[in-house]
């Protein structure tokens, strides 16, 4: 963990709450920096949550940063759709 990881709890919160709004999570140099990864969450019935990611240097994640967000979203929900899952 790197100087930008979380270290406290209502930072945490607010970093849940914003994954919840968004469906994106998203490391920016808190593991290793000069890293970026990206990722969101597959909703089951159960409410099981599978992840997936990707990562990616800081300047490829700067130049595509709404593109591969968006990608993931809909990755997700597409994988949702194909398992039964869709709409929840």
């Amino acid at each position: 963990m790197t100087e930008r990881g979380v270290t406290d709890f209502n930072q945490l919160k607010d970093e849940f709450l914003h994954i919840k709004q968004t469906r994106l999570s998203l490391d920016d140099g808190q593991l290793r920096l000069g890293m970026t990864c990206i990722g969101t969450y597959i909703q089951s019935p159960d409410k099981v949550k599978l992840g997936i990611a990707v990562s990616l240097s800081n300047s490829e994640y700067d130049d595509k940063k709404v593109q591969i967000g968006d990608a993931l979203v809909k990755l997700a929900q597409a994988i949702e759709n194909r398992m039964g899952f869709g709409s929840m």
